[in-house]
């Protein structure tokens, strides 16, 4: 009967998948010095397809950054297993407008860190005021089962 119902426990956790390596995008929030933000996503693509769910970044830091702050600059590396090289992300607010003006085009690198900046499609700047009540990270075209990679937003109060 024990090996019964621990087969029917398995074949459960097997057919869900959310056992065994679903994607995902985990923030993390650092303060940089007084007027400096990093809003960090580390993710591990999912076992089966390498794709991780699209990911908002917390309402409380939200708030925060609808104080006064700017998205200055992004940053992207990879991590011990690569992701598939010039894969794609998008940070997309509750309307879904793309605030990097598709600058995260060909960003996720398999093999190097790279820093840019994000041109907003409105106006052609090298920063974006943050006045949306959302933001979501977008990840396209990343087919490594498991792979490994962050994406870093730098936020600054501008005066």
């Amino acid at each position: 009967m024990k090996k019964a119902f621990y087969l029917v426990i398995i074949a459960i956790m097997l057919a869900s998948g959310s056992a065994f390596g679903d994607g995902s995008c985990v923030e993390s929030l650092q303060y940089l010095g007084e007027n400096t933000i990093d809003v960090t996503f580390s993710c591990t693509g999912d076992a089966s397809d390498g794709t991780v769910p699209d990911t908002a970044i917390a309402s409380t830091t939200m708030t925060e950054l609808r104080r006064g702050y700017w998205l200055v600059e992004v940053y992207t590396w990879p991590g011990a297993t690569a992701p598939t090289d010039a894969s794609d992300f998008t940070l997309e607010d509750n309307n879904g407008l793309d605030v990097l003006g598709a600058a995260g085009t060909d960003k996720i690198d398999a093999t190097s860190d790279l820093r840019f900046f994000p041109l907003n499609s409105a106006s052609a700047t090298a920063n974006y005021p943050v006045k949306a009540t959302s933001l979501t990270m977008k990840t396209t075209n990343q087919a490594v089962h498991s792979a490994i990679w962050s994406v870093s937003f730098v936020f600054t109060k501008i005066y």
